[in-house]
């Protein structure tokens, strides 16, 4: 199919979006427009998510190498506010972005970057750790990630298999540096990278 052609899928006097082509809603069209389809299912209930309180914390996965991890390179893991809540966290006691530095935020961006490569590296890919590496920030945590011996080391955590538990952990940990660049003041910049204090995460 030509990709100059319009976003759009022309028949029968239907349009069906390029972007639904794959989805469920889109072969339903396609056999409405056909005459033999059958009558769509009536859509079942909407979830209702449970309502985290006080009282009742969500059950969230959680696991010391997490709070060993941010200790060292982010923030007081303590002062992580529940779901919902105003976040200022982790100032004033960032780690990282260094605020005595206040790196410009090409260097930010390059420092996450070396936290997502080595986290996937050591925790994802298959096969043996890669060789220390000769910049000192990268260096830092390749050796942290050794000396906590990770992921081969982490104790494993009841009704989860090992490698969803790395998953979790890389991704509750890249989260965490995310919500620290929400709160990061960019150098000569008078506002934060993402808006200052806000209820985290938005998602």
């Amino acid at each position: 199919m030509d990709n100059k052609k319009s976003s759009t899928e022309q028949g029968a006097a239907k349009t069906i979006l390029r972007r639904d082509l794959l989805s469920g809603s889109a072969l339903v069209l396609v056999g409405s427009v056909s005459g033999c389809a059958k009558a769509p299912p009536a859509p079942a209930a909407a979830a209702v998510p449970p309502v985290a309180s006080a009282a009742s914390p969500p059950n969230l996965l959680r696991t010391p190498f997490m709070a060993a991890f941010t200790t060292k390179f982010i923030g007081d893991p303590t002062k992580i506010p529940a779901p919902g809540q105003m976040s200022t966290w982790p100032d004033p006691t960032r780690i990282w972005p260094d605020p005595n530095i206040n790196p410009p935020r090409d260097v930010v961006a390059n420092q996450y970057a070396t936290f997502v490569s080595l986290l996937m590296t050591f925790g994802y890919v298959s096969g043996p750790p890669p060789g220390k590496p000769s910049d000192p920030f990268a260096a830092s945590i390749w050796q942290f990630l050794k000396d906590q011996d990770w992921p081969g080391g982490t104790p494993g955590v009841p009704q989860y298999d090992k490698g969803t538990v790395t998953k979790v952990e890389i991704a509750v940990i890249l989260d965490r540096l995310l919500e620290a660049l929400n709160t990061y003041q960019v150098a000569g910049s008078s506002t934060s990278t993402g808006g200052g204090p806000s209820s985290w995460p938005p998602h």
